[in-house]
């Protein structure tokens, strides 16, 4: 009896397991829809899925930029249906066309809807419960000043030859340093300090590089204006200096980009000049004085053959 009271407490407990298993694998598959509203009018829409491990980030699915999502007719909206094993991140982008959706975390939401707008403090892809609110949230956007001018610095201890500076603003309409890499930061003095000034009032993105998609410094400036490579705003350059252990020199600008320094010199000189005077109506004399030669020579022959003409009629007469 013992015996047959321990079996079945075993196969209670292994039906147990199973059911549990069941039930943890149906949640992990169960299917999540995400509306992604496309108010940049990227012409196609691709998400990128990936998970957070102990051992890093993990790329799930298909590499960069991802998978293509799927488009509802006749609007700008875009969606796709994820479920926990696929990744429990995604980031929605245009293949590599800037600007890039921010990352945004799977919710365990039947259905999702989400939109690039911005708060006062954060640059986020932000959820909502739906599509009007996030077109409405779209719409309210305030159109930035193309008046304003914001100057933005850089600490270069990185040591970059060159150092571009990219901004976007709102909904990324307004791209005031032109498309990425964008345009080139001045250098303030022989300094490792790099500044440009941006058409646009604050917040902004700012991403400080130097022409390659590899190396650079991203950051949402809100307040502080001075960026470090460690992707920081402070409110000084002593704050944001303080925060550098090391510091690259900057290599010197190429022989062919430096200006080009012409020595003044004056030294006396005696010129002497041969000038000699050509009429221009010599020429034309010439040529008279020739025509006038052939002419009275052309008399002349004239001359003595009427002269012959009248001595061989005057003997024919004295005949």
């Amino acid at each position: 009896m013992f015996k047959k009271i321990i079996s079945f407490l075993c196969l209670t407990l292994i039906f147990t397991s199973l059911i549990n298993n069941k039930s943890i694998s149906a949640e992990e598959n169960e299917t999540y829809r995400i509306y992604f509203y496309n108010s940049e009018k990227w012409n196609t829409v691709y998400y990128y899925t990936w998970v957070k491990t102990p051992q890093g980030d993990k790329e799930i699915g298909s590499p960069w930029p991802g998978a293509l999502a799927n488009k509802e007719e006749d609007s700008d909206w875009w969606y796709i249906d994820v479920d926990l094993e696929i990744g429990t991140h995604v980031i929605f982008n245009s293949n590599n066309q800037r600007p890039q959706a921010k990352d945004l975390e799977i919710s365990k939401k039947d259905t999702t809807y989400v939109g690039i707008v911005y708060d006062q403090e954060t640059a986020l892809l932000i959820e909502y419960d739906s599509k009007e609110e996030v077109e409405k949230a779209v719409s309210e956007l305030v159109p930035i000043d193309p008046n304003t001018r914001t100057k933005i610095w850089f600490y270069n201890s990185v040591g970059w030859a060159k150092v571009y500076i990219y901004a976007y603003a709102g909904t990324f309409d307004s791209e005031p340093t032109g498309v990425y890499p964008g345009t080139l930061a001045k250098r303030d003095g022989k300094t490792h300090w790099y500044y440009y000034d941006v058409h646009t009032a604050l917040p902004v993105h700012i991403i400080f590089n130097d022409g390659s998609d590899e190396n650079k410094a991203e950051v949402f400036v809100t307040k502080g204006v001075y960026v470090t490579i460690n992707n920081e705003t402070f409110m000084s350059k002593e704050e944001a200096e303080a925060t550098i252990d090391e510091v690259k020199p900057i290599p010197e600008e190429p022989d062919d980009e430096k200006p080009i320094e012409i020595e003044n010199r004056f030294e006396e000189t005696t010129l002497e000049i041969e000038y000699v005077y050509k009429n221009p109506n010599d020429e034309i004399i010439t040529i008279i004085m020739y025509v006038i030669t052939a002419i009275s020579a052309l008399l002349a022959f004239i001359q003595l053959g009427v002269l012959i003409n009248y001595k061989r009629k005057l003997k024919e007469t004295e005949l």
